[in-house]
């Protein structure tokens, strides 16, 4: 095992279970929202922005503070226990080096609470200067219009028992990745997004993820960054 699987990913708690029968609930019944009912939020629309609980403070915020000075990306992480969200993480440190010059605060939106977040970030090494939000609720994934996806998307390269979500094959799996120290824990079947929102609370930027390593070029969020601050080169 190597040392970044090593890093118990959550803390050993009663939240912990109660996030790991969860993930095999949501894996049991199938994802619930898969379609859009209405046009989803847009480039020109304006940005929700509900009370959220930092997990490095455990106080409670508004989304809107931290694009208030300027354009922010806003990250809206896959589950706890999914692999493509230690690659984000990985992605993410190199990508603060775009970021930084730009004064870009950038927000990380994940499920959970604070005390499992607080495990997570550690255990990824998310940068302190990431402000990490919790909506164990889902409520902003939904206002965002985040919708779910189904097995096509996450379990592409899975064996064909996880593609028809057998359930023996979902117990076993939680046990093991239980017992590596990477329980699986949340909504399994919720996508991951990413926006730039300008400092008047727009979006300048949505994108969405079409299945779960759907990475996003971060030089794109750059471009939505300088566009919304106006910052062109006059020469």
């Amino acid at each position: 095992m190597n040392a970044e699987a090593a890093r118990p990913q959550q803390p050993d708690s009663p939240q912990t279970d109660a996030a790991c029968d969860r993930w095999f609930e949501t894996y049991r019944d199938g994802p619930v929202q898969t379609r859009w009912t209405s046009v989803p939020l847009q480039a020109g629309d304006v940005a929700p922005s509900p009370k959220l609980i930092d997990a490095r403070t455990d106080q409670t915020v508004t989304l809107d503070r931290y694009w208030a000075n300027g354009p922010a990306p806003v990250i809206f992480w896959r589950h706890f226990g999914c692999g493509c969200g230690r690659e984000r993480a990985a992605r993410l440190i190199k990508e603060m080096n775009l970021y930084r010059p730009l004064k870009a605060k950038v927000i990380m939106i994940c499920q959970g609470e604070p005390e499992r977040a607080q495990t997570y970030l550690q255990a990824n090494l998310i940068p302190d200067d990431v402000v990490v939000l919790v909506d164990a609720n889902e409520e902003v994934y939904r206002a965002f219009d985040i919708t779910d996806c189904g097995p096509i998307e996450v379990l592409f390269d899975a064996p064909d028992e996880y593609l028809k979500r057998d359930l023996d094959a979902g117990q076993s799996l939680a046990k093991e990745r239980k017992a590596s120290g990477m329980p699986l824990v949340d909504n399994a079947w919720l996508l991951p997004a990413e926006f730039v929102i300008t400092e008047n609370g727009l979006i300048a930027y949505a994108y969405r993820h079409q299945f779960c390593e759907n990475w996003i070029d971060p030089r794109v969020h750059v471009a939505a960054i300088r566009t919304a601050r106006g910052d062109f080169d006059t020469n």
